[in-house]
């Protein structure tokens, strides 16, 4: 059996050749490997090659394929179905509208790294958006009229639910994890999230006008709670925590108009982030503030179970939220001497600007790389020179100089057999074909 290097050297000869007899090459009956235009699907807009369908989009796409629909065939009476790695965008989430009219969840995934941005989320009498994968992402939709729950997620790990309007609340099950809900405005439904889960971060939410309560958990452990404001809870609590709950961190609230503020009824919960950071503003707090320095001096104990806010607000806490850690994707494995992109993406829940401050484990470019729009994902290329396992660092930055916690991506880097001085440096002299060989790899 011939080498595969061989035969890919043999090949990359074939080609120079063709190149110096032609200026080009020619590759309109090959396969369209070094553009990304191809890469995007479009619905429901004028002219030649758009689907009518956002559901056919899906099903002609591959993995990291884009789906973008107009809003000139708006609304969308579908239920959409995906499994694939895709990226779904609206032109405008006020008027890309997806309706179904039937029995049944709005749209459904399935695939690991899914984004859905951009889209008026309506009709289903079960959820709007179902989500049992991984590192996904649903951001700046508009998810109302739904029977049951805007958003539900079972066996999801990663997913962040950042800057959407839900009516009708959250569901997460409890065999999901690490889920992070952020600057969301979350109003009118039974409970405004319903928790059954470990280990998420929900920050800097607005939740109001829910009939029940703001947020409700059982057994649900190690969960941070804080930014967000409480208020016009109707019959219930702002927050309620049930027994059995240990290990959460609750602090930074605001709790206002509420029927109830909160209730614990589990045990080693934390409601504030001690001194000088505080707790909770609570505006039924009756203590006073002698020293001024912003916290009562006295602990907020309602007699509602086990809260007690040892260093309760004065006032409603106001502050700056840093941009998500940036998600990093691209290979996991390569080769000494070969470049690989690849890309990043954060979020600010103010919709700030972001700088980016990459580091490549064996090489950092000290300094930060932006502005760019909340939500641009950019590329960035690196080639190890020595063979290891490399750990890609990221973290981002809004325009107050407030920063995400860093985020990792590990690559492990090998040499291959037979590799040479010499074929680096004919791999650095055609960089076109370097990339034709990373597609055939």
């Amino acid at each position: 059996m011939i080498n595969k290097e061989i035969v890919i050297i043999l090949s990359i000869l074939l080609i120079s050749l063709s190149a110096i007899q032609s200026t080009a090459i020619n590759t309109a009956n090959k396969p369209n490997i070094l553009s990304s235009s191809n890469n995007v699907l479009y619905v429901g807009g004028v002219g030649p090659n758009n689907y009518t369908r956002i559901q056919d989009a899906i099903n002609d796409a591959s993995n990291g394929y884009t789906v973008f629909v107009y809003d000139d065939s708006s609304p969308y009476y579908e239920e959409i179905v995906i499994n694939k790695s895709i990226k779904l965008i609206g032109e405008d989430k006020n008027t890309t509208i997806i309706n179904f009219l039937y029995i049944g969840t709005v749209i459904h995934v399935s695939a690991d790294r899914v984004k859905i941005s951009g889209f008026t989320i309506e009709g289903g009498n079960s959820y709007g958006i179902h989500v049992n994968s991984n590192h996904n992402i649903i951001t700046d939709n508009i998810i109302k009229w739904i029977e049951y729950y805007g958003i539900a997620l079972k066996d999801s790990t990663n997913t962040i639910i950042i800057n959407n309007y839900i009516e009708e609340g959250i569901y997460i099950s409890g065999s999901s994890i690490k889920t992070t809900i952020m600057g969301n405005k979350i109003q009118g439904g039974r409970d405004g999230i319903l928790l059954f889960s470990d280990n998420n971060t929900i920050i800097g939410n607005n939740i109001s006008r829910n009939y029940f309560h703001g947020i409700v958990a059982y057994s649900s452990n190690g969960n941070i709670i804080t930014d967000n404001t409480f208020s016009q809870t109707n019959n219930l609590y702002g927050l309620y925590i049930g027994s059995g709950n240990t290990n959460n961190h609750i602090y930074h609230n605001n709790f206002i108009d509420n029927k109830r503020n909160a209730y614990d009824g589990g045990k080693g919960n934390y409601w504030d982030d001690g001194y000088p950071s505080g707790g909770n503003y609570w505006d039924d707090y009756t203590g006073s503030d002698d020293n001024g320095d912003g916290i009562g001096d006295s602990p907020y104990i309602p007699g509602a179970g086990n809260i007690k806010d040892r260093y309760p607000l004065m006032e409603p806490h106001k502050r700056n939220i840093p941009p998500i850690p940036p998600i990093i994707t691209g290979p996991i494995s390569g080769r000494v001497g070969m470049t690989y992109n690849y890309k990043f993406l954060s979020i600010d829940p103010e919709g700030d600007d972001i700088w980016f401050y990459i580091k490549w484990d064996d090489y950092s470019n000290r300094k930060w790389d932006g502005p760019y729009p909340s939500g641009t994902e950019i590329t960035r290329s690196y080639r190890w020179s020595k063979r290891g396992t490399y750990s890609i660092k990221a973290k981002a930055m809004d325009e107050y100089s407030d920063e995400s916690e860093w985020s990792e991506f590990e690559v492990k880097i090998t040499i291959p057999r037979n590799r040479s001085i010499l074929w680096l440096r004919f791999i650095d002299m055609f960089p076109i074909l370097q990339r034709i060989i990373n597609y055939i790899l």
